[in-house]
């Protein structure tokens, strides 16, 4: 899992472009797919997805994939 995680946080980190950032978090959700911690999945997104969404001049962070879990 952890293993894992690091290569998505590093995926993250080399994003240059808005589309490659779509790409990272898209593997961020299948990351979330076969650990299903979304706790770890929310907050990933929270800061470093929104980060360097923000860094690279983002407009509307809408336009990526998140993954939102209705608790019951």
């Amino acid at each position: 899992m952890i293993k894992d995680y690091y290569k998505v946080l590093d995926v993250i980190d080399s994003c240059k472009t808005i589309q490659q950032l779509e790409s990272a978090t898209k593997m961020l959700g299948f990351w979330y797919d076969k650990h299903l911690d979304y706790q770890i999945y929310t907050k990933t997104f929270l800061n470093q997805i929104k980060n360097k969404f923000l860094e690279l001049n983002g407009e509307d962070i809408a336009t990526l994939p998140y993954k939102s879990v209705k608790i019951n």
